[in-house]
């Protein structure tokens, strides 16, 4: 028997926290402001942030040198 839980997607506090672990020790552009793309990535997570080609999302928001 298995059993399967569902899971919401987080909440823009909680992709923020997200993002910050993904962008830790990572060079970003001036400018990037984790916070805003936390806001602008509703139903995304760190699932989707860590391998952006698995969901068909190409370009990864907080990739180095990308002004968001």
């Amino acid at each position: 028997t298995s059993v399967s839980n569902q899971v919401d997607p987080p909440d823009v506090q909680g992709r923020y926290e997200i993002l910050k672990v993904h962008a830790k020790g990572k060079n970003l552009a001036p400018g990037v402001d984790l916070l805003a793309v936390a806001r602008q990535t509703p139903g995304m997570s760190g699932w989707c942030w860590d391998d952006p080609g698995r969901n068909g999302y190409h370009d990864d928001p907080i990739q180095p040198g990308l002004g968001v």
